[in-house]
Formats: C-alpha cells, sequence, structure tokens
C-alpha cells in the first residue's frame, strides 16, 4: 500500500478516543473506510491524489479522523472548503515534495488572504485618522447599521448594548457624523406653512432628485466616473454614485439649514 511510512502530518493532542454505538453511525464508519481502503489500493493516475469522504456530522467526522489518523499516518486531511461537499473530510496521498508545495500553498493562501482583510481595515483606519486630525465629517445616508456593521469588525465583534456607549464608541473613530436622512427629516423646517414634513419622501434618489438641482454649485465627478455626469437615475445602488447622491444632498441641507437658521433671504424649495 502507498500510505504509511514516512512524512506523516502532525498528529492531533491527545485525548479519549470516539466510540460508536449507534447501529447507523457504525455502518457509515465501517463503510467511510472500506471507501477509503478501496482508494488507497486502486490503480490511478499520480495526479488523482484526493478522495473526499461522504459527508458526515462533526461527530462522525472526529471518529474519522481519529480512525484514519492512526491506520494511515502519511495521509493528509483537511476539512472540505467546497461548497459542493459540505461536512466532508478530503484525504490526501502525496509525496514530501508534494506536502511540501501543498503547504507553502496554503501558507502563501492564508497570507493573501490575511492581506486583504488586513489591506480594508487600512482603509477604515485613514477614514477615521483624517476625520479625526482634519475635522471633517463622515457623512452617511440611513447608514448608522453599516456604521456599526463595520465597527463589528474593526473594533470588536461584541458592540455596546447601551445607546449612548456606542455612540461614544462611533464618535471615537469619527467625531462628527452626518446622516442625510435624518438631517432630511428633523434638520429643516417644512415647505409648507403648518405641513409637518420639508420632503415627501426622504430615500436618497428622492432626495437627491429635489436637492440637486437647486443646489446651485457645480460638482465634476473624478476621471473615470464620467459616466455619473447628469445624474442618471440608472446609476442607483452604485456604491460610488450612492455616494455622489449623499454629498450632493449634505451639501444642499446644509445651505438651506444655515439660510433658515440665519434667517437669509436665500432659502430654495426644495419639494
Amino acid at each position: 500500500k502507498r500510505a504509511g511510512g514516512a512524512g506523516a502530518s502532525p498528529r492531533r493532542a491527545s485525548r479519549e478516543r470516539v466510540v460508536l454505538s449507534r447501529p447507523d453511525d457504525i455502518t457509515f464508519h465501517a463503510n467511510a473506510m472500506a471507501q477509503l481502503r478501496e482508494w488507497i489500493d486502486s490503480d490511478r493516475p499520480p495526479e488523482s491524489n484526493s478522495y473526499v469522504l461522504p459527508p458526515a456530522n462533526s461527530f462522525l467526522r472526529r471518529a474519522l479522523y481519529e480512525c484514519i489518523e492512526q491506520e494511515y499516518q502519511s495521509l493528509v486531511l483537511e476539512h472540505s472548503s467546497d461548497g459542493a461537499n459540505p461536512g466532508s473530510i478530503v484525504v490526501f496521498q502525496l509525496s514530501d515534495a508534494e506536502r511540501a508545495d501543498r503547504e507553502a500553498a496554503k501558507l502563501r493562501e492564508a497570507a493573501d488572504r490575511a492581506e486583504r482583510e488586513v489591506g480594508f481595515y487600512r482603509i477604515f483606519a485613514a477614514l477615521s485618522e483624517e476625520c479625526r486630525s482634519r475635522r471633517l465629517p463622515l457623512v452617511l445616508h440611513n447608514g448608522i447599521v453599516d456604521l456599526l456593521f463595520l465597527l463589528s469588525h474593526f473594533h470588536a465583534p461584541t458592540l455596546p448594548e447601551r445607546w449612548d456607549d456606542a455612540k461614544a464608541l462611533v464618535h471615537n473613530y469619527f467625531p462628527a457624523v452626518y446622516d442625510t436622512k435624518f438631517l432630511a427629516e428633523n434638520g429643516v423646517l417644512p415647505v409648507a406653512p403648518g405641513g409637518d414634513r420639508a420632503f415627501a419622501s426622504t430615500a436618497l434618489g428622492d432626495l437627491h432628485a429635489a436637492c440637486e438641482p437647486a443646489a446651485g454649485y457645480p460638482l465634476e465627478t473624478a476621471p473615470g466616473f464620467g459616466r455619473y455626469d447628469g445624474g442618471a437615475g440608472e446609476h442607483h445602488h452604485e456604491a460610488a454614485y450612492d455616494a455622489y447622491m449623499t454629498g450632493c444632498v449634505y451639501h444642499a441641507l446644509c445651505g438651506r439649514i444655515l439660510a433658515e437658521r440665519l434667517g437669509a433671504d436665500r432659502r430654495a424649495d426644495y419639494r
């Protein structure tokens, strides 16, 4: 048999072995081991060096791990990361060179994954640093859930239970946060006397349509985003275009709120 011999993968820490007692579990285990032995003894091309065992729950997988590691110490066992084989163990029969190549590939994959995750954190950290050091506002539209989601990944998985503590945490990263939906619903006066709302709808696209034409200021898009010029509605829900609309709405609302509070004769009708 090709299994066995030197080059075995590291064994699991010693602990009490699983004992199967249910007839169905015993039958499943026996069939899975028989299939594995048949694969090991079969004549197959060298590149066919992996075998996927039948899917099983964690208890049965542990029993298979323990039995295979005892009987075939040179085999490499991994939990399947393939969505097509959930709950399965993948068995590899590798030469020393193949084993070394696989371990190196796994290390590279882990390093790449860590770099991607850390790389996105750098974006979050850069935004926070700019907002804190330059006193820049973070402008959102109905974005508190998104903001808390980011903090649950880049601060701690568990966030404060009290709202005041959660707000303090947010302000630790972003001292000034403005939500254009909140501003539109609570920060401006109703257009019609006696009315209770300034806008018929505070959805981002509707606010942009109401605010942008009357804003009275030119906005230029960055190179490569020329297709956004003119505010075509078909770009709604694209991240970059939603950010553009949020900026337009924020600028317009700031102008209106400022005019209302100063009593200046430049209040625009953003119905």
